[in-house]
């Protein structure tokens, strides 16, 4: 890969007031490398710093917990809910800036999935009853000992299987989290935060067309997206205007029958971005079914009119007309260096329709446009991936 290819990959880039040098983000992922307290570890440290080093514009700190060891999944996932987490923070942040990059953190509460509840005995938070899952296809891939470590919370002898529909209390107490954990990662020297509004957590669980609560919280969409808005707007009390605040959110849910739709979704960035957000990670779920090659920057074209200026990350962050080139095309040999030659192009789907394909294959190599890159979290053959764009 070379500039000349991705001319803009490797400019200056800007999330609100978060200068940026240049356009690659590590996106956040659970990396589990933290101690069994939730604070930093060396090993966690140094991984980050290694990745500051190499010359990324900046790096994501996945599933940082606003109430840890409460709505956690596991021990070792980074708490920022009180302020012993602090020396270990601001070491984080000082390794990452001594290279040059910039750091955030993604906020989480993960609510039905706060495992750590269910296995010290407390009720898991949750917006409204939830249905029992169904087998999930992916568990099938795992291994006997990955099975058994997965399973060690629901062995626990204190284990709590009982959620908790969140009360007006909950929901006041959580929003209080959100807000404090920004203001520390603020204080610990991180320069902006996420908030993991997708993948089924708490803020998530709020949005879902599944959230039919008959009060403020739930029913219509600008019911259920008023606690993200909440959330927002404490953290922006809390931080001020200037301090970096986006959102990871879905795009849709493909693995519910009663799941959110991207029309629904464009709706929640627009009031997001009216609450006080700079930027918007879009993100798509589990989508199984084999579709054309960038067609998810269809979704990143049509989102960011919405997001405005704000928009950016792996979602807003492409615009129609934008080429993506098929991460197949890394893999080597005669076929995959045909295939990275041909590059996709992405427009709105009545102007696709409308143009021929020998239009569209002349129009491909008229000029290049930000690299989209893939960080895979699970076995290559799953073709789960996370996404994250240079805008």
């Amino acid at each position: 890969m070379t500039s000349s290819e991705f001319p803009h990959l490797f400019t200056p880039g800007r999330i609100g007031s978060m200068e940026l040098r240049n356009r690659v983000v590590m996106c956040p992922m659970g990396m589990l490398l933290g101690n069994d307290d939730g604070t930093v570890s060396d090993n966690e440290a140094a991984y980050y710093e290694a990745r500051a080093r190499g010359g990324a514009a900046l790096l994501i700190v996945g599933t940082v917990c606003v109430g840890y060891p409460e709505g956690t999944n596991h021990p070792r996932m980074p708490g920022a809910s009180d302020d012993r987490f602090l020396p270990g923070m601001q070491r984080l942040a000082e390794g990452v800036h001594r290279h040059g990059a910039k750091l955030a953190a993604q906020l989480n509460y993960m609510g039905v999935y706060a495992t750590c509840d269910l296995e010290a005995g407390r009720p898991r938070v949750v917006p409204y009853d939830m249905a029992q899952p169904n087998p999930e296809p992916l568990v099938g891939m795992v291994t006997r000992d990955e099975a058994a470590l997965m399973m060690a919370p629901f062995r626990s002898p204190d284990a709590n299987f009982a959620w908790k529909v969140a009360s007006e209390d909950d929901i006041e107490r959580i929003v209080d989290m959100y807000a404090d954990a920004a203001d520390r990662c603020r204080r610990a020297g991180y320069d902006g935060v996420e908030l993991h509004a997708g993948h089924g957590y708490i803020i998530d669980e709020f949005l879902a067309p599944r959230n039919q609560r008959d009060d403020r919280w739930g029913g219509s969409i600008e019911h259920r997206a008023r606690f993200l808005l909440t959330v927002i707007g404490a953290i922006r009390e809390k931080v001020g205007r200037d301090f970096p605040v986006w959102m990871r959110i879905n795009a849709f849910e493909r693995h519910h029958e009663v799941g959110e739709r991207f029309e629904e979704q464009l709706q929640v960035i627009e009031m997001a971005v009216a609450a006080g957000i700079d930027a918007v990670h879009l993100h798509r779920v589990r989508q199984h079914r084999r579709r054309h090659r960038g067609h998810r920057l269809v979704r990143a074209a049509r989102a960011r009119p919405v997001a405005g200026a704000r928009g950016s990350g792996a979602g807003a962050g492409c615009r129609a007309g934008d080429h993506v080139r098929s991460p197949r095309a890394r893999r080597g040999g005669a076929g995959a260096r045909r295939r990275a030659g041909r590059l996709r192009r992405v427009r709105p789907q009545a102007d696709r329709r409308s143009r021929s394909a020998a239009q569209a294959r002349r129009g491909a190599h008229r000029r290049r446009a930000p690299v989209h890159l893939q960080l895979s979290l699970h076995r290559q053959q799953s073709r789960c991936a996370s996404r994250c764009t240079a805008w």
